[in-house]
């Protein structure tokens, strides 16, 4: 019973957002469509698209000082390098999988015990340099967390027998809807 009085409160209050977001696009829309801008306290002022103005004076200046000589801090650098990895791992994850389920099915198409229990062994090998693979790339993950200013959001660490689940589903749906 509360809970379906909760279920109607959060209606009325959805309701409610969704007529105040109805009244501020018609407003806006009417000041658009009129084009006439000049009451806004900026208008005829140049953007000022690189304002800083709550920054603290040292990071502005350092800011500054690492954009004039196209230095990257090194939490970013360490993104862009995360990043990378992020794409390798999902890539041979999804491509072990792709493999394993094409060997297994070669293998039961001729009936053979010993190429089923090959794949079998390549896939067992592939999910073992996968999870060395991302406790490495996790680790460099805390250390990004660690380094990134708060305002950043954080990366999140991977889970190599969710990743290896998913990919195996994946390849499996693949391969059958191929087939």
């Amino acid at each position: 019973m509360a809970d379906d009085k909760q279920q109607i409160e959060e209606s009325h209050a959805q309701d409610r957002l969704n007529k105040w977001q109805v009244l501020v696009d018609e407003r806006i829309r009417k000041v658009i469509g009129d084009g006439d801008m000049s009451w806004h306290p900026g208008a005829g002022q140049p953007l000022q698209l690189e304002s800083d103005e709550h920054v603290p004076e040292d990071q502005r200046l350092a800011n500054k000082i690492m954009k004039d000589n196209e230095a990257v801090p090194p939490w970013m650098s360490l993104a862009f390098t995360l990043r990378h990895k992020h794409e390798k791992i999902m890539r041979q994850v999804r491509q072990f999988a792709r493999d394993y389920v094409k060997r297994r099915h070669e293998a039961l198409l001729v009936g053979s015990f010993i190429r089923d229990r090959h794949a079998h062994d390549r896939w067992l090998e592939a999910c073992r340099r996968l999870r060395v693979d991302v406790a490495l790339y996790n680790g460099e993950l805390l250390d990004y967390n660690l380094q990134v200013p708060p305002t950043i959001g954080q990366m999140i660490a991977l889970n190599p027998d969710e990743l290896i689940a998913n990919a195996l589903n994946q390849a499996e749906t693949d391969f059958s809807q191929n087939s």
